[in-house]
């Protein structure tokens, strides 16, 4: 009952459930318990943005940043809730630092996925030309360029690349 970890741990399992307004009380006594844990509030974040509660998502992720400047994904989530609240310099801000310090597969897919929604499918295409040049020199899921392409907009090819990898992993 005392561990911040358990709670937290508790809380996805609530969300699973379809729980969300239990799983939010419970990241709550996560952070009371370690609220110098940037993961704990990080996950708070999370939670109230989930709960449509984007001034407090933003407060929560912004209190992460502070407390520990690597916490990168705090950035990407950032830029999400800027674009749908109507702030894009705030959310390119963002993605720009998020993408300073990331360019791993599944951030840059995650990227393309941010500026398809921000309406900036150049970046989008961008994104997905990056994963499918590290995709040449190693091993990226298909998953992430599909996700890329999604966001550039090929369907079709993102479609391809799903189908593709399911055959891959029912054939083994």
């Amino acid at each position: 009952p005392a561990s911040a970890d358990v709670e937290l741990s508790y809380t996805y399992y609530l969300d699973m459930v379809g729980e969300p307004d239990s799983a939010l009380a419970h990241v709550r006594r996560a952070v009371s318990l370690d609220p110098t844990n940037p993961f704990m509030i990080l996950n708070l974040a999370r939670r109230f943005a989930f709960a449509g509660m984007i001034d407090s998502a933003v407060a929560a992720y912004e209190r992460t940043l502070v407390m520990d400047s690597a916490q990168d994904w705090a950035h990407a989530h950032l830029a999400q809730l800027f674009v749908a609240t109507g702030r894009p310099a705030e959310a390119e801000r963002e993605i720009t630092r998020f993408l300073r310090s990331n360019g791993d597969p599944e951030s840059l897919a995650n990227a393309a996925s941010f500026y398809a929604s921000a309406a900036r499918p150049d970046l989008a295409r961008d994104m997905l030309r990056r994963l499918e040049g590290l995709a040449r020199s190693s091993d990226v899921p298909v998953s992430f360029i599909a996700m890329a392409k999604l966001a550039a907009g090929d369907r079709p090819g993102a479609l391809d690349g799903l189908e593709k990898a399911a055959y891959m992993t029912f054939r083994s």
